[in-house]
Order: structure tokens, then sequence, then C-alpha cells
């Protein structure tokens, strides 16, 4: 965006990363270990002490339940009594609850390449990804 006086021009660049994925796309793309939060796409990596956390940022509020294999239980399939007959064909729900999202204490204010976001009640730094 460009806004110009008589004397100066002010340059503006928009470096929003705003993804079209949703959690859902990414797990049943098998991607459990990235989420979306604020229109921008984040890739989990290690636990954090709760200590690391700064300012909180929001609320995900989404939990998902995926099987052994990773493949996403769908709403329909959640509300139906799941029964078996062969113990091979046991088909677990392991629960992916997406909880709050804080500021990385060390990162500077306004930044978000690096946050926290709370998964299953742990905190995972989650780093953006650029240009997906």
């Amino acid at each position: 965006m460009i806004d110009e006086t008589e004397k100066t021009a002010h340059f503006t660049l928009d470096l929003e990363e705003d993804t079209s994925y949703t959690i859902e796309q990414l797990i049943d793309d098998g991607q459990l270990d990235r989420v979306v939060f604020g229109g921008r796409l984040y890739e989990l990596k290690d636990e954090v002490n709760p200590k690391s956390k700064g300012e909180y940022l929001g609320f995900i509020g989404q939990t998902h339940y995926v099987d052994q294999e990773g493949k996403r239980w769908t709403e329909e399939e959640l509300k139906k009594p799941y029964v078996y007959y062969n113990p091979k064909d046991i088909r677990e729900k392991q629960p992916l609850t997406y909880g709050s999202a804080y500021r990385y204490k060390r990162q500077p204010e306004g930044s978000f390449d690096l946050i926290i976001i709370e998964l299953n009640k742990k905190l995972f730094q989650a780093k953006m990804v650029q240009g997906d």
C-alpha cells in the first residue's frame, strides 16, 4: 500500500502469511505436526517449559480425534456406536485438543514467527511456515 503526500511517500508491506488450510485438512493430509492459528500455518516443534509463555494471543478451542494410523474420525463416525468383531480392526480415539496460543517470551513485540501452542494440555513451540 502506498500513501502519498506532497512531500513524502510511505510504503507499507503486508507480510501476513494467510493460509487457506484448516486444521481438519492438515490432519486429513497426515500433517499432525502442523496447526493453523490466526490465519497462519505453524509447524509444532519441541515441548517447552511453561515459563517460556509470554503474552496471551488467543484460543484455538478445537478437538479432533485420530486413530492409531493418524486418520481423523469424522463427526458422523463419532456419533455412531463403534462396534468391532475382530481385535485387529480396533480403531483407537486419540484426542488432539488445541487450546491457547501465547507469544514466545523471547520474541520481539509484534512478531508472530515463533509462538507457543497448547496441545493436549502440553505447551509446544510453533514456528510459522513461510509460503505454504
